[in-house]
């Protein structure tokens, strides 16, 4: 089988941000004052139910946060409403603002610092609006966890006005997007100002190829195409991703037609002689890959955690091989299972491996077992 080579365990909460070496740029981004927290929602801007200030002012910026678990944040800049006043920092001013027109769509009400930054997670799909965050003046907490559609306090991103600990920030289960917005009661046309916002999320690092989920991972990341392999599609390559998966699950079924007489764990299957260029079976557990499936690594993780253009198809990249190599359905379940793959536009395998009719998933083409194996 010919490598294509095209290029969570979660860690500690205090060791994810105990340092900056730990952190990524993944986004830098300007909020105006007029960013409002109403437009996070569409059907508020479809509907706007002839409000005053409900849906005026500007769609807040947003962040592709899918996949994510961890993010912080440093920011600069301010805003302030009252063009007599000075601009406010980003923990905004003393007086709290609370949503004129309550919880609306899936955005919740909030009681915040007047003129302070906020954001709102939101996912896929239209919710239903959360109950507002519990707000408390004075030291804010290390720790956020905001629900989807909860308008939430950011500010300058530390536990204190200008100075404290870094605050982090958890990601809600089913988020893919941030909106940051700037608050206010109502009325966001006339606010002025902006903020200056760096986000940095958690650094991503390779996984151990010295136990079984660490060798799927490591398989699943050489042998797909990635985000720089021309034509890529991510949604295809995804669900290579899950046949590739269910191949070798499949052969642990069958270890002796893979070389593999035996075989108990799913290293073993990886690391079977003329299975997967590449990889051999490590005494001990796991396997051991080449000096040139390392270096393809080393690349593939840099590219997620370097700011770029890149930057996020990457990481996107990397988190789903993470997911699927714990959670995978066949997608040729019905034609008898994925049993191997091969580089579409290569050679068949031959022996007692046969193409799967349509089988064409990321750039590979994926076979079954033939009849009687």
């Amino acid at each position: 089988m010919s490598s294509q080579q095209n290029g969570r365990a979660k860690r500690a909460l205090e060791l994810a941000f105990d340092a900056m070496e730990d952190r990524v740029l993944l986004a830098a981004t300007i909020v105006p004052g007029t960013a409002n927290p109403y437009r996070a929602d569409q059907t508020n801007i479809a509907n706007p139910k002839n409000l005053s200030g409900f849906v005026d002012g500007t769609d807040p910026p947003t962040i592709n946060v899918r996949g994510e678990s961890l993010l912080t944040f440093a920011v600069t800049g301010g805003t302030n409403k009252n063009p007599k006043d000075p601009i406010f920092p980003p923990d905004g001013g003393a007086a709290l603002a609370s949503s004129k027109y309550g919880a609306r769509g899936d955005v919740s009400s909030w009681t915040l610092p007047i003129d302070s930054l906020a954001g709102i997670f939101e996912g896929a799909t239209q919710g239903t609006a959360p109950v507002a965050y519990a707000y408390k003046t004075g030291s804010q907490p290390l720790n956020v966890s905001p629900l989807l559609g909860q308008v939430f306090p950011i500010g300058d991103g530390l536990t204190g006005h200008g100075t404290g600990s870094v605050q982090v920030f958890h990601v809600p289960a089913g988020a893919t997007r941030l909106y940051l917005v700037n608050i206010d009661a109502y009325q966001w046309a006339n606010d002025r100002g902006q903020f200056k916002v760096t986000v940095n999320f958690s650094k991503l690092t390779p996984p151990n190829p010295t136990t079984d989920y660490g060798a799927v991972v490591t398989l699943l990341l050489v042998e797909s195409q990635n985000p720089y392999t021309p034509g890529y599609n991510a949604s295809s390559t995804q669900e290579g991703m899950e046949a590739m998966v269910a191949t070798v699950h499949n052969r642990l079924t069958k270890p002796k037609l893979f070389n593999a007489p035996g075989a108990t764990t799913l290293s073993q299957i990886i690391g079977a002689k003329n299975q997967f260029a590449g990889f051999s079976t490590r005494s001990g557990g796991g396997v051991n890959i080449t000096a040139s499936l390392q270096t393809l690594i080393t690349q593939i993780y840099q590219n997620a955690n370097t700011s770029g253009s890149y930057q996020h198809q990457f990481r996107t990249y990397i988190r789903n091989a993470e997911s699927i190599a714990n959670s995978y359905v066949d997608p040729f379940a019905n034609q008898g299972g994925s049993y191997g793959w091969r580089t579409d536009g290569s050679t068949d395998p031959g022996g007692v491996q046969v193409r799967i009719t349509n089988g064409v998933l990321g750039g590979n083409k994926f076979y079954t077992l033939a009849s009687g194996n």
